[in-house]
């Protein structure tokens, strides 16, 4: 199935731009996707996603088809879904 990533601040950056249709397994889980995605790309967007433990972070804020979920209770994605990624950002 395909799925529509979005990415904002320093997340699109790392990504390289901000947005990306990905194909993902049917059932697939945000958090599922957000491991895969920092497998595959490493580095600093992995960094970004990922904490020390290997956990997607608290911090990331996940939209699907532009409602926030919480991420104990996001629903599984769906063909056609667009998710947003989008990191803390801090500022004063």
């Amino acid at each position: 199935m395909k799925i529509e990533l979005c990415y904002t601040a320093q997340l699109a950056m790392e990504a390289g731009g901000a947005s990306e249709t990905l194909e993902v397994e049917e059932g697939a889980s945000i958090d599922t996707l957000i491991r895969h995605l920092a497998e595959s790309r490493g580095g600093k967007f992995a960094k970004l996603l990922l904490n020390d433990q290997g956990d997607p972070h608290p911090t990331i804020m996940r939209i699907v088809n532009g409602e926030q979920v919480d991420r104990a209770h996001a629903p599984m994605l769906q063909d056609g879904d667009e998710l947003m990624l989008m990191s803390p950002i801090a500022g004063g």
